[in-house]
């Protein structure tokens, strides 16, 4: 199991970065032989959450509270995994 974790630019959000950098890792991790992998995601980053779960990530768990925002307000968790062996992958690598 891998867990993917990246962070992308705010002037460089909702321009398709973070998916090509989703869909590179997801690409490695199954090179690499690995079954799963785990995002963490803060749920007010609802983007960041659909971009993963456009690839086959599941919401398996939310744990309430557990991060602080910089302001210093409680957020929730959301943990996502992805099941490697059912990824939606882009139509060139199933050739």
């Amino acid at each position: 199991m891998g867990e993917l974790r990246f962070s992308v630019d705010p002037a460089y959000r909702r321009k398709g970065l973070g998916a090509h950098v989703i869909e590179e890792l997801i690409l490695f991790a199954i090179d690499q032989g690995l079954e799963k992998l785990a995002a963490e995601v803060v749920g007010e980053e609802l983007g960041a959450e659909r971009a993963l779960e456009r690839f086959g990530f599941r919401r398996v768990a939310v744990i309430p509270e557990l991060v602080r925002d910089q302001g210093g307000t409680s957020r929730d968790l959301h943990i996502l995994v992805l099941d490697l062996g059912t990824a939606l992958l882009p139509d060139w690598y199933y050739f």
